[in-house]
């Protein structure tokens, strides 16, 4: 599936769960008006418009507890399509930097940099990244 270009030009912060991560912290991101991708868990805490999770264990485990409707979900597990409904799936491809197309993200090694990718191809301008 194509990721969408819904923020050209936006601001987004790219969450994770951290020790980094204070109280402080997470009321100046859900208060900052930007668009705010999180990884695994992190839509707990942040008001997320995006969350994405690389591996199937944490959406086998996570998506019946998650809220529908309310952010837009991504995993690269291609056993995972067409399972739960609402969670798209990207294909993950071994490349050096980012990816430019909007059907595949660069693997690397988890969710963190796979989530940059998917930040940059919504059209997010530039990437704050808090919790890593």
């Amino acid at each position: 599936m194509d990721i969408p270009r819904l923020f050209e030009g936006e601001i987004a912060i790219v969450c994770g769960t951290g020790p980094s991560i204070t109280p402080e912290i997470i009321e100046q991101v859900n208060d900052s008006g930007c668009k705010v991708f999180g990884a695994n868990r992190a839509y707990e805490i942040f008001n997320c418009d995006v969350v994405h999770g690389c591996n199937y264990q944490f959406w086998d485990l996570h998506y019946p507890k998650m809220p529908k409707g309310v952010f837009e979900m991504w995993t690269t597990r291609p056993e995972l399509e067409g399972k739960y409904p609402g969670l798209n799936y990207v294909e993950e491809r071994w490349e050096d930097g980012l990816s430019t197309e909007q059907h595949w993200i660069s693997a690397h090694h988890g969710t963190g940099p796979q989530l940059v990718n998917i930040a940059y191809l919504y059209g997010c301008t530039t990437l704050l990244l808090v919790g890593w």
